[in-house]
């Protein structure tokens, strides 16, 4: 028998970080940033010091920064807003410009220090980038699978993920059984699925792309998972924007053929009967659903994290 775990936080966290939304907060924070380094070089070009070009090339901003570092930051830029535009058109993939935020901090901060910033552009520039490294990472993590368990529930760091911020209600989900895919399967649909193993994170898995491993468990060594391992994976819907609890659920595969007797008093559903969930006591006898292109009626057990 098939068991998942719904965990409404960690599932609204990874609907925020895949949002057009939250990827239109990162170009616009990433664009703030550049706007600060740049007004920095032109104030900075306006009073050279007496023996600028007698200096080492890496403390001449104008060439390392103006050459090189500018010119990678507005083409990220220019990434990042073809990405929102693909974003608005319903492909997810573009999620992964993101990456292109954290692969140009990551050179940046090594090899090309901001030091040279006057006193307030450096302190926009600094916050800016600072939040956008956070937006960034958030996005990749999300896009590439890459959530270890609890880094979205009990673990969520707010000063590496940025403020937790959820709303006073959270949104009702409910898994859709009729999509599970396995490790290494074709995903048929972009959504967030929930692992079968319970000791794993929920993640993002896109249409058209090979269902990836569980990250299992943490290491204890490291904040980092322990392993991977296959998995079956089933899509979690969201089904109302409000009204839901944070309380982590727990959902067996619970079945019925017509004709059998209910398992558990709840809510079940049938393919059959047009998705429409219906209320059945325990012990009640399942109905067969007449003139249904589905053939035999089977019900399904509908739980959802419902206050």
């Amino acid at each position: 028998m098939l068991q998942f775990e719904i965990r409404p936080q960690e599932i609204y966290l990874l609907e925020r970080y895949s949002s057009a939304e939250y990827f239109n907060e990162l170009v616009d924070t990433f664009k703030n940033m550049l706007d600060a380094a740049e007004d920095a070089l032109e104030l900075f070009m306006q009073d050279l010091p007496y023996d600028y070009r007698n200096r080492h090339i890496s403390q001449q901003p104008d060439v390392v920064w103006g050459e090189h570092v500018l010119p990678n930051f507005r083409s990220t830029l220019e990434a990042l807003n073809y990405g929102y535009k693909r974003l608005l058109e319903g492909d997810l993939s573009a999620l992964q410009y993101a990456g292109n935020v954290v692969t140009d901090f990551r050179g940046q901060t090594a090899d090309y220090l901001a030091d040279w910033m006057d006193e307030e552009n450096y302190r926009k520039f600094n916050d800016w980038q600072n939040e956008a490294s956070i937006l960034s990472s958030n996005i990749k993590a999300t896009v590439f699978g890459n959530w270890p368990m609890t880094f979205l529930t009990e673990k969520y760091d707010a000063e590496y993920l940025g403020e937790l911020n959820l709303p006073s209600s959270l949104p009702i989900y409910k898994l859709n059984q009729n999509i599970i895919v396995q490790t290494g399967e074709t995903v048929p649909q972009d959504g967030i699925f929930i692992p079968e193993t319970q000791e794993a994170s929920s993640q993002l898995l896109l249409k058209g792309h090979d269902a990836i491993e569980a990250l299992v468990g943490l290491d204890e060594y490291c904040p980092q998972y322990d392993h991977k391992e296959d998995t079956k994976w089933v899509l979690v819907e969201r089904i109302a924007n409000e009204g839901g609890s944070s309380e982590t659920i727990q959902f067996e595969n619970l079945k019925g053929f017509a004709g059998q007797t209910c398992q558990r008093t709840g809510s079940w559903w049938s393919p059959a009967n047009q998705l429409q969930s219906r209320y059945f006591e325990q012990g009640e006898v399942f109905p067969e659903v007449e003139n249904n292109s589905w053939g035999e009626t089977i019900w399904y057990l509908e739980v959802t994290n419902k206050k």
